[in-house]
Formats: C-alpha cells, structure tokens, sequence
C-alpha cells in the first residue's frame, strides 16, 4: 500500500511541477510580437510607475481616451536590443480618487491599469521605451509611447 501511495505522490508532483511550469510561461510569453498599427496618437494618458529590472518589468499607468467611454489597453515594452517588442500583461483597475477630483458620475473609474511581466534570464533583457495601445469601442486604435526614467 505504502509504494502505490508514494508512486502516486511522485507522479502528482511532477504533474504539479509541470502545471506550475506551463502557467508560468502562459503567463509570461516572452515572444517578440508586433504592434498593431494605429489610427492616432493617445493624447490622455500617463505612467504612474516604473519598476524595470534585466528581467522583470511593473509599470502602473492610466488611460483615459478623449470622449471614449470604453476602451481596452495593452501594454509593449521594446527589447533592449530593439529587436521587438514583448507584450505585458494588464489588469484595469479602479481610480476612484480621480473620479471624484474630476467631479465626474464613473468616466475615469476603470482609466488605471498595471502591467506586468517576467522574463526569463536567458532571453534578451528589456529596455525602458513602452508602448500604450488604446482600442475604443469602435475599434479605433491609438498609441503613445513612454521612456521610463
């Protein structure tokens, strides 16, 4: 009984290794890809904070397209060799302070957005220039770029 439980230990745990593992680089694609092309240039908008490392990248920022009420963005931070660009991974968030600095019912709630990626030490590292995509609700795109300091 004892080594059919520990049999089924060892397999459980490399299972688990391996489902760790491919999350892992789910999340953390580190492909180069390309940017889409855009249809202007993103007025409102701004980076709050930048924590880049060789092989680590946070960037908090907000986005708030002129008379757009809903949007998506996407986040692109180009490789220290310029080779390309990697895509980050973002999640909106709340800004109700602005809201309510602005005076405004909800337009700038959902304007926060941190992004974020890990690349692993044998790729090539990234670099401090971003990009910001913002897509509207009619598909139009627009784009600003950033050079962390």
């Amino acid at each position: 009984m004892n080594k059919k439980i520990d049999k089924l230990f060892v397999i459980l745990s490399v299972f688990s290794f391996l489902f760790v593992a491919l999350m892992f680089h789910s999340w953390n694609d580190n492909s180069y890809v390309e940017i889409p092309k855009t249809q202007g240039k993103l007025d409102n908008w701004g980076v709050d904070f930048c924590d880049i490392k060789n092989n680590y990248v946070y960037i908090s920022a907000w986005s708030y397209p002129a008379g757009v009420r809903k949007f998506e963005n996407t986040m692109y931070i180009k490789s220290l060799n310029g080779k390309g660009y990697f895509r980050l991974h973002g999640q909106t968030y709340r800004r109700n302070l602005e809201t309510k600095e602005m005076k405004s019912s909800d337009e700038f709630d959902n304007s926060g957005l941190v992004s974020s990626i890990r690349i692993p030490p044998w790729n090539e590292p990234v670099g401090r220039e971003i990009v910001m995509i913002s897509r509207a609700k009619d598909g139009e795109l627009y784009r600003g770029d950033y050079v962390c300091k």
